[in-house]
């Protein structure tokens, strides 16, 4: 700016409402008219300043702009949570523009009343650089239309596209930045997936964008490593060969990442948890490792997996399978009968497990079944051991404020052709909590040692929740009749949970305490993790299907081994790794979240017509959410579709109410609801209202 242009803008600025032309003209009197008028134009071209009616002038105040990551949502609204942490901003439908789910976006903040109110105004960075899509033909132009239905854009594709395509094809499409999130970025056909696809896997993976295969250079790397263990490695780790350690998974597990064992000393514990050693493998800059970067997790959908890693390895060499040497990481801890760990040592290792046992196989063996016993009479003793170690740690945590609840989840059971025919409700049993508290305490204690060393480190941290969501969750709760008061966030819920349990609103009570949590993330700071109450959390136990863990054992191994100096490119890039692997741990939450929902409503869609029990988990202005409770499908009733009354929310009351019989439905009520459609495309199932359950209790 000249002088004369940069005085008139501090004049503007300093004077305390807009500045009228003739008020310019007066102060700057010795300056012509026409020099003043082409600098305020020079000035509201550059937005330095605003011309407001009646020629009066104001400085153009810049909004306050915060960087996030954008979540939509169907209803078309969405939030954008700051990457440096903290309240979401609240975008209106109709003010993020192109932006796409999981882009890195900024925003500007605006007034409003209630949520804090944004508009994105740049997009920084594409979450997702590919979509699928649908192609249909408007009025002789070729426009897709994105399957996931939160994305409102529809795209126009060129005629010039290399990929040829028909009406009602499925596409991909890579999605392009523009300078302003208002413009049609520009789209390329990059694959045909064909028609009739809408209910098949394959396109939630590909609309997720998770490679279907592993490149040809991937798996030839994995296949030229060596199978058999040298005598050299063996010589520098702790031989455990000989210690009765085992496995327990899943029934369709097919990698082992953990061993566990336990012995009583003088009355407390020595725990040891064995972790496959994939670092010892995969080395850092090689193609499995850049691959596995990519992916940065295993994704498990029901009876299929993409693995992070080549089979050679998840499968086989850093799967902890029995009776085979596996080289390990172990974390060896003593653990008093307070649950305290007052001493550990963490050391490569070398083991064979003795066992592979299933949870329930393992829950058989605990609730002392004779003829489990019998099949595997050597780890009999070592399992009471570990559920009256489980039984202390369990009580340990609970008093520091970890929140522990039960969500129940759909378990989709197959045939043997692998079509989907039943859904069931999985169970959690104390053998799923055994090993869930040695992983805890293992990480904790791996975490609390990085956290102690030289090196940067990775950490899993966890926000306390935001205030104004958990003053929402108060005033349900006491429309419940739940008035509980206590010191901090984490005893509150913990109340809470303990009270409601055995009601029927005990499972909509839970979610919604998980709703008011912000989400877990990786971080190269630590700032404790609020869920597990814990104030130091890592992820050291999953190296074969996470890489942040692959991370963290090769930053664990250079301060063991005092090679800080190995590592300083992975120290130089941490935050990029964090950012990174905690977007590909959310999408594959949500992939296989969508596929398990997908398998739901395949199933249900056969009985149309039926009635079925569920409760009531949200409402808004047009619709109410159910979800049923024998097999945890979630559905959608219009209250534009109810009959007998015109329904409204109630938002004070977290319920509709009918305008003339006063009739009311509250969230947390259980209700019976007739099946009337199925959306496979959408992922919908739209029901009608038939009344409330007599199954209501507490």
């Amino acid at each position: 700016m000249s002088s004369l242009q940069n005085e008139i803008f501090n004049f503007i600025k300093t004077y305390n409402k807009p500045a009228r032309l003739k008020k310019i003209y007066s102060f700057f009197k010795r300056i012509p008219s026409k020099e003043i008028d082409r600098s305020l134009s020079f000035l509201v071209k550059e937005d330095k300043i605003k011309e407001l009616k009646g020629q009066r002038y104001t400085v153009l105040r810049k909004p306050q702009m915060i960087k996030g990551r954008l979540s939509l949502y169907r209803e078309g609204f969405g939030f954008v949570d700051p990457l440096e942490g903290g309240q979401g901003i609240y975008i209106p439908s109709g003010f993020q523009g192109f932006a796409l789910p999981g882009d890195i976006v900024e925003c500007s903040l605006m007034k409003g009343r209630g949520k804090t109110r944004g508009k994105v105004e740049t997009i920084l960075q594409r979450g997702n650089k590919k979509i699928v899509a649908r192609v249909h033909k408007k009025k002789n132009e070729w426009i897709a239309c994105p399957i996931d239905k939160f994305i409102r854009a529809e795209f126009k594709l060129s005629s010039r596209e290399t990929i040829k395509f028909n009406e009602s094809d499925y596409i991909v499409l890579e999605v392009g930045l523009t300078p302003s999130p208002k413009n049609i970025p520009p789209v390329r056909v990059v694959e045909n997936l064909g028609q009739g696809k809408q209910a098949d896997l394959e396109l939630v993976i590909r609309k997720y964008d998770f490679p279907l295969q592993f490149p040809e250079d991937v798996l030839q790397e994995s296949r030229d490593i060596p199978e058999a263990i040298p005598f050299e490695e063996i010589k520098q780790r702790t031989d455990l060969r000989n210690q009765n350690c085992f496995t327990i998974d899943g029934e369709d597990a097919k990698d082992f990442d953990d061993a566990v064992a336990v012995q009583k000393v003088d009355g407390n514990f020595r725990l040891f948890v064995h972790i496959a050693d994939v670092a010892h493998y995969v080395k850092p800059k090689s193609l499995i490792d850049r691959f596995a970067y990519q992916k940065a997790t295993s994704v498990y959908f029901p009876h299929t997996c993409l693995p992070m890693l080549p089979e050679k390895l998840s499968n086989n060499l850093c799967s902890l399978k029995p009776n085979v040497e596996r080289l390990t990481m172990t974390c060896e801890m003593l653990i008093n009968q307070k649950g305290d760990v007052y001493e550990y040592s963490i050391y490569p290792s070398i083991i064979q497990s003795k066992a592979r046992l299933t949870y329930r196989i393992a829950q058989r063996i605990i609730d002392n079944d004779t003829e489990s016993i019998k099949d595997y009479p050597h780890v009999h003793q070592s399992l009471q051991n570990m559920k009256a170690l489980t039984d202390i740690l369990i009580k340990k945590r609970y008093r520091r404020g970890s929140i522990d609840f039960d969500l129940p989840e759909a378990k989709i059971i197959f045939d043997e052709a692998g079509t989907p025919i039943e859904i069931e409700k999985s169970a959690r049993l104390l053998s799923h909590r055994m090993i869930e508290e040695f992983m805890i305490l293992a990480n904790e204690t791996v975490a609390r040692y990085m956290e102690q060393s030289p090196l940067r480190s990775i950490y899993r941290v966890h926000e306390p929740p935001n205030p104004d969501k958990v003053r929402d969750f108060q005033k349900f709760i006491t429309l419940l009749g739940i008035n509980i008061k206590s010191r901090n966030h984490s005893e509150f819920f913990q109340k809470v949970i303990k009270v409601i349990e055995g009601r029927s609103e005990e499972t909509l009570v839970n979610y919604l305490i998980l709703r008011t949590m912000a989400i877990a993330k990786y971080a190269s700071h630590n700032i404790g993790h609020f869920g597990l109450g814990s104030s130091c959390y890592t992820h050291f136990t999953s190296p074969i299907r996470r890489y942040a863990d692959l991370t963290l054992h090769r930053l664990l191994k250079a301060v063991l081994e005092k090679k800080t100096h190995s590592v300083k490119a992975i120290t130089e890039n941490l935050d990029q790794i964090c950012d990174h692997t905690t977007e590909q741990s959310t999408k594959a939450d949500e992939a296989e979240r969508e596929v398990i929902l997908l398998h739901q409503l395949q199933l249900i869609s056969k009985e149309t017509g039926n009635i079925f029990e569920g409760i009531i988990t949200n409402i808004t202005n047009k619709e109410m959410y159910i979800e049923l409770s024998d097999n945890l499908v979630k559905g959608y009733i219009p209250l534009s579709e109810i009959e007998g009354d015109r329904y409204k929310k109630d938002p004070t009351r977290f319920e509709i109410k009918g305008r003339r019989e006063k009739k009311a439905f509250r969230m947390g009520e259980r209700i019976l609801a007739r099946l009337m459609e199925v959306d496979l495309a959408n992922r919908r199932a739209k029901f009608q209202l038939v009344g409330k359950s007599t199954a209501q209790s507490g």
